[in-house]
């Protein structure tokens, strides 16, 4: 069987409107911009299913995206999507995106054979406002930075481009 999939994908998840929520689109425009079309970048403000149309079609998946989960502003995680558990939703409108991963799963789609979730710690997702916070603006060069490796490590071991 032919495997037709594009190989590199940078999904930029967030809402540029929604002060730190953006971080992912900001990050996302300046890898675009450095790779110049080596690699393909989405912006999706959505989650759950609808993320899946954008995965599905890739080999390797860079997810940026911006989290709250009580450490300092401006901490950088990087996490396979193996280490989140999928987490059930009343409703499959707000699932989030391990879930979508079972369930694509289940559907027998093909999944990214690698898939990393490159994360920030933010102030405030919630406040509506352009821009970043201070603590989260000073922390994005190394933010791009360490996207800029995976995606150099990626584009080391593989044909690259889309």
């Amino acid at each position: 069987m032919i495997d037709d999939r594009k190989d590199i994908l940078v999904l930029a998840l967030g809402n540029d409107q929604l002060k730190d929520d953006g971080l992912g689109l900001y990050a996302g425009r300046a890898l675009d911009a450095h790779y110049g079309g080596r690699v393909d970048v989405v912006e999706a403000p959505e989650s759950g299913l609808g993320l899946l149309d954008h995965i599905v079609p890739y080999r390797r998946v860079l997810v940026l995206d911006a989290i709250q989960q009580g450490e300092e502003p401006g901490t950088i995680k990087a996490f396979g999507i193996q280490s989140l558990a999928p987490v059930p939703s009343p409703s499959p409108h707000y699932i989030g995106l391990p879930m979508a991963m079972e369930i694509a799963k289940r559907m027998g789609l093909p999944l990214p054979e690698e898939l990393v979730i490159l994360a920030m710690e933010v102030e405030d997702p919630f406040f509506i406002a352009e821009g970043l916070t201070e603590k989260v603006a000073r922390a994005l060069p190394e933010y791009i930075a360490q996207g800029r490796r995976i995606l150099d490590g990626w584009l080391a071991t593989g044909e690259g481009g889309a």
